[in-house]
């Protein structure tokens, strides 16, 4: 009696197909292009076209698109595309061409300077948490192939800690 063998359930390997990370990749090019390439209340570009221009398939972007749903930057319905719904905003006094219809947002200043071959940024803030969060961003772009900046000089501009600041500290510091 011939021995059972059991059959794969796994997918065959095609040429350019992208994991769940290739997904992720796709959501965090898309989240540094909000408010920037696409403002608020814009409509993404077609799918097909947005799928062709990442290098990846259509479920990929399908899957990043939901996920971008997922956070609330994005609303989609059948037939109508993808429309921006929310963008970060940032209060600076950043350049015009940061601005989108009266809001100002750090995203188009850093995602633009990552995407210069020499990336110098002089940084003044009393939390790094959404610095962090851009850097992070555009180190997914980086490693995903989008952008190849070939140096990046951060400095951070700290306040005199002899200088009242006007946030709560612990008392004895």
């Amino acid at each position: 009696m011939p021995t059972p063998t059991r059959r794969s359930r796994s997918r065959p390997s095609t040429p350019g197909r992208v994991s769940g990370r290739g997904a992720q990749r796709v959501a965090d090019e898309l989240r540094a292009r909000i408010g920037h390439l696409y403002p608020l209340h814009s409509f993404l570009p077609a799918q097909r076209a947005l799928a062709t221009e990442l290098g990846v398939s259509r479920d990929t972007l399908q899957r990043a698109l939901r996920e971008l749903a997922n956070e609330g930057w994005t609303e989609s319905r059948r037939g109508s595309g993808s429309r921006v719904v929310k963008v970060q905003r940032i209060q600076s006094s950043t350049a015009k061409a940061t601005r989108v219809r009266g809001q100002v947002t750090l995203a188009p200043f850093i995602s633009e300077a990552f995407e210069q071959p020499e990336v110098t940024l002089d940084v003044y803030t009393l939390t790094s948490e959404s610095l962090d969060a851009h850097i992070r961003l555009q180190s997914e772009r980086i490693r995903g192939g989008f952008i190849s900046p070939q140096r990046i000089t951060l400095r951070m501009l700290l306040p005199d800690p002899s200088l009242p600041l006007p946030y709560p500290r612990v008392k004895g510091e």
